[in-house]
């Protein structure tokens, strides 16, 4: 499924009961306010870019909660990350 906006791709994923986010920095950064889980995989190196994903472990509202192994494929070591939003207590 394909939505053009934010609304409309809220509106769809509430028939579903996981919905991904696949987009470039501007599509990530407009549906961060509504995620509860981001599936990462951090890179341990210093590309040079003009966007980067927020680091979450500095983010108190985020926690990691998976943290899989470090892995290495054709020198690049990487490992995969599930981060959840904190339930906030009221």
């Amino acid at each position: 499924l394909v939505a053009k906006d934010v609304g409309t791709a809220l509106e769809a994923a509430k028939g579903f009961e996981k919905a991904f986010v696949v987009g470039g920095a501007s599509v990530y950064m407009q549906f961060f306010p509504h995620l509860d889980r981001v599936y990462i995989t951090q890179i341990d190196a210093q590309p040079e870019s003009t966007a980067f994903f927020p680091n979450l472990d500095r983010n108190p509202d985020w926690r990691c909660a998976e943290e899989g192994p470090w892995q290495e494929e054709d020198g690049v070591r990487y490992r995969f990350c599930v981060y959840e939003k904190c339930k906030s207590e009221v």
